[in-house]
């Protein structure tokens, strides 16, 4: 088999259920790094049987007293510093890499040029491709050299932060991402409330009302006027479920509420 020389950060709780379809997609990648954050149901064991995997326990710095975590960045910028290759392939333990992905990465990767890719994500929903607009899901970084960035910011919704200079690019194959069941949502998204909450204190009224009150406003308009056109779309396959945009809409409604001056 041709490995590819990539490293990647996964970061697992009780994720036994994902792991075979993940390490499956993942076999050519060579350095796969297990942030685990005190699974119980095997995660830890079967992820050290696979040859390419290195096992952590996460920072009890950047855990709640529950074990979840509170400092998603923090601890993934802690994972990058233990990668083996300079460039990092970000997907996470309920998705798998397609061959046509790996196959971009590795090319990319043969020119030698550093820099951050993104990647449409496209989301599924029991194997079938919920229809939505081409623009309504957004990019992700799926690939970046270490060079090319300062590290991940922000504690919940991280994101890198990018070297102004770096070069830019975007690959033509998409990430398939399963869709979580509307149910599942509400905790993890009352934990995120709890950090965003505590990371945005004493935000001004200026602030919170031009980029918060007035951009989440556009947010959620977006995304339901974007949800109900998605049904006259002429093409077969389920729509995003009503339960799913509801705990989008309601994060952002309790947050701007939360974090008022």
């Amino acid at each position: 088999m041709n490995t590819l020389s990539v490293s990647t950060v996964l970061l697992t709780k009780n994720s036994m259920q994902n792991l075979p379809r993940y390490f499956a997609s993942m076999r050519e990648v060579e350095d796969i790094i297990v942030l685990d954050g005190g699974s119980t149901d095997g995660t830890v064991s079967y992820a050290m049987q696979q040859p390419n995997v290195r096992v952590f326990p996460q920072n009890p710095a950047y855990l709640d007293a529950h074990g979840y975590i509170i400092d998603f960045s923090s601890l993934r910028n802690e994972g990058y510093t233990l990668a083996r290759d300079p460039w990092i392939l970000c997907v996470d333990a309920d998705e798998e890499a397609s061959p046509a992905l790996l196959d971009s990465v590795r090319a990319i990767i043969d020119q030698g040029k550093p820099g951050v890719y993104f990647v449409k994500r496209k989301l599924s929903l029991d194997g079938r491709e919920v229809v939505m607009f081409s623009r309504s899901v957004s990019d992700h970084v799926r690939l970046f050299h270490l060079s090319s960035v300062r590290g991940c910011i922000k504690p919940v919704h991280e994101r890198l932060d990018i070297i102004p200079d770096a070069h830019i690019g975007f690959l033509d194959v998409p990430v398939t991402v399963p869709l979580a069941p509307a149910k599942s949502l509400r905790a993890k998204y009352d934990r995120y409330l709890i950090i965003e909450a505590r990371s945005r204190a004493g935000i001004g009224f200026t602030r919170w009302f031009k980029w918060v009150l007035l951009r989440n406003l556009f947010s959620i308009t977006r995304m339901t006027v974007a949800w109900l056109l998605t049904f006259l779309i002429p093409r077969r396959g389920p729509r995003l479920p009503f339960g799913n945009l509801w705990e989008q809409v309601r994060y952002l409604w309790v947050l701007t509420w939360r974090i008022r001056p």
